[in-house]
């Protein structure tokens, strides 16, 4: 059985995301919701940024309050998933 390691892997996905976007005409975008402001969701989100600027592709972020009401939450999701100045091909919610 042949070993994998991570970061080879890793980065020959990557090398072939380049590749690929390179040759759309159009860059795709992730949108990125996040609710609150905890330590470990703030981590992950500049981590998702930063690989997806590596291969890229463009990335929102939009941040909303903890105590933020869900009427309030779907109204403002519904705006970013239909806003097509915003045109993200991909949303993350954390």
């Amino acid at each position: 059985m042949e070993e994998l390691r991570g970061l080879p892997v890793a980065n020959a996905i990557n090398e072939k995301l380049i590749e690929q976007i390179k040759d759309m005409d159009v860059l795709p975008q992730l949108a990125i919701i996040r609710v609150g402001e905890r330590p470990d969701d703030c981590a992950y989100e500049r981590g998702a940024v930063k690989k997806m600027e590596k291969v890229g592709v463009r990335c929102k972020t939009y941040t909303f309050a903890a105590d933020i009401d869900n009427e309030t939450f779907q109204k403002e999701f519904d705006k970013i998933n239909t806003d097509d100045a915003r045109s993200c091909d991909q949303l993350w919610i954390r």
